[in-house]
């Protein structure tokens, strides 16, 4: 829920809004290329985040239909926001990924399936580079583009990473 929190409590620093404004946000951020945080999340955090005093909520009346709720940070929100930014910039966590521990075991596969099967994943990674790409062209925050050329950088070093396996299981006997 901290991830969600920081994500949520980041985007409310900037100004107040409602829930349907943060997806949209979110959604021009290109934030979902690097933060896992869903539309149904985002309302379940505005929900705790209020009950736990970090945000405040007034109500909108809407021209037609049922109003919203616009959530603005307070100040113990703010405090919380930046202990949450610290504890993400200190972080020793590493990147894990499915992908990877499955290239430390290739070996395991017959010959020559585990081979295929990394050039099958250092082929699919090029999609995932063409829309990271694509997702740069469109934003124009400068710290999206700085996010999404550090996972450009990553996606290209695991394609190498996975050739250079691949490369390796047919030198194997």
């Amino acid at each position: 829920m901290q991830h969600s929190s920081l994500v949520v409590l980041g985007l409310l620093a900037a100004r107040s809004r409602h829930g349907y404004e943060l997806e949209q946000e979110i959604q021009r951020r290109n934030l979902r290329l690097w933060a896992r945080i869903g539309t149904s999340t985002i309302y379940k955090c505005l929900k705790d985040l209020e009950n736990g005093g970090l945000l405040t909520s007034r109500p909108e009346p809407a021209a037609r239909g049922a109003g919203r709720s616009v959530f603005t940070i307070t100040d113990l929100g703010r405090t919380r926001l930046a202990e949450l930014v610290s504890g993400a910039l200190r972080s020793e966590a590493s990147m894990y990924s499915d992908r990877i521990v499955g290239m430390a075991f290739a070996a395991t596969l017959a010959h020559p399936v585990g081979r295929d099967r990394l050039i099958g994943a250092h082929d699919g990674l090029q999609h995932g580079v063409a829309r990271l790409q694509e997702a740069r062209d469109r934003t124009d925050d400068p710290t999206a583009r700085i996010i999404i050329d550090y996972y450009l950088d990553v996606l290209v070093a695991e394609r190498k990473a996975l050739s250079r396996a691949a490369a390796l299981l047919d030198e194997a006997p």
